[in-house]
């Protein structure tokens, strides 16, 4: 009697144990996981997308327009220097030396005014090109946000297509963006003075 009654102890023991460990199992399963999530990170080559984006394109467009008139200026400047200097060169010996004197004044004026405006419309250019690269930054980063992107790499050297997202940010930027509604943009020119001006009097 004794000994059935310590066989059905060690089998009530054995199946509570059991049980108890299927509960611990279950329990570990369901928990939820406290691991973070992998951060998603991309890369995209800014300057692909200052080269190819309608938007960027179409802001440097407005930019040239809005120094237009500088350069305008500093060309007409140039055109009178390059006249006068010529003058001085091919006809200074038909000249008194006080018809002389006086265009070469005229030429120092003029230098010093090209100098001037080539100052004026290089820092024109500086400031309103850094102002649109913030701009595209800007843009960027608001982009990479809405797609979800964790962190994002500005240009890498060599990177696999599913980690560039550069195509896809252009396409977002671009988005009601076409090719005939952006200004026309040339390279801007900053208007380096020519070979007339470096050359002295």
């Amino acid at each position: 009697m004794k000994k059935m009654k310590l066989f059905t102890l060690i089998v009530c023991t054995a199946v509570v144990s059991s049980q108890a460990a299927q509960m611990q199992t279950s329990a570990v399963a369901q928990a939820p996981s406290t691991q973070a999530k992998p951060a998603k990170v991309m890369v995209v080559q800014l300057q692909e997308v200052g080269q190819k984006s309608l938007k960027f394109k179409d802001m440097q467009g407005k930019i040239e327009k809005k120094i237009n008139d500088k350069v305008t200026e500093f060309k007409a400047l140039e055109t009178q220097f390059s006249q006068k200097l010529e003058k001085l060169q091919t006809g200074a010996k038909d000249m008194n030396p006080s018809a002389q004197q006086k265009l070469q004044e005229e030429l120092a004026s003029l230098k010093g005014q090209l100098e001037v405006k080539q100052r004026s419309i290089q820092a024109a250019v500086e400031s309103e090109m850094r102002l649109a690269e913030e701009k595209l930054i800007e843009e960027v980063q608001t982009i990479c946000k809405r797609l979800g992107y964790d962190i994002v790499i500005p240009g890498a050297i060599s990177v696999r297509d599913e980690y560039n997202c550069t195509a896809q940010v252009i396409a977002e930027m671009d988005r009601g963006f076409s090719k005939s509604e952006v200004s026309a943009t040339k390279k801007i020119e900053t208007a380096a003075a020519s070979s007339a001006v470096a050359h002295k009097n």
